[in-house]
């Protein structure tokens, strides 16, 4: 009988480990899930938010030559227009903000074309631009993040 008691006890007792082992590897998964769900968020915000700016200031730093940059309107939201020539005939990049986002537009004739024909960079973002002595500031917004980026152009900017 007392054999029987002690194996009781025993199993009893093993028993209670695996249950509290099982409960604190749980707990433990269970923060592990939180953790990592709060740190995919932060990744999310912070991609979009520096993935805009960071295409912006390399649009930016490619085309930064003589009368290659210039700001102005384009269907009535302020762009950012960007000039190349290729084999004798010159192209043109607008970069663009609407409601919907940030915009990038590229012809040889952008006047045939509104604010609805661009391709979509990144949804629901916001830009500004603006020049002036030299100095391209680029204000951005995305996912309730805002950014201004001041960029000095080698070329001094400006008009054609």
């Amino acid at each position: 009988m007392a054999q029987k008691r002690r194996d009781s006890a025993s199993t009893l007792f093993t028993l209670l480990l695996l249950v509290v082992f099982a409960l604190c590897a749980f707990f433990v998964l269970a923060l592990s899930v939180r953790a990592y769900r709060a740190s995919e968020a932060e990744v999310a915000v912070n991609g979009t938010s520096r993935t805009g700016i960071a295409y912006l200031a390399s649009k930016v730093r490619h085309y930064d030559a003589a009368g290659a940059l210039e700001v102005g309107e384009f269907d009535g939201y302020n762009a950012l227009f960007l000039y190349e020539t290729h084999e004798g005939t010159r192209y043109t990049t607008v970069l663009y903000a609407t409601d919907g986002g940030l915009y990038e537009l590229f012809s040889a004739d952008v006047s045939q074309f509104d604010h609805s024909s661009g391709t979509l960079i990144v949804e629901g973002a916001q830009a500004r631009f603006s020049l002036a002595d030299g100095t391209l500031t680029l204000q951005y917004e995305a996912d309730g993040v805002r950014q201004t980026l001041s960029l000095t152009l080698r070329s001094g900017g400006g008009s054609l």
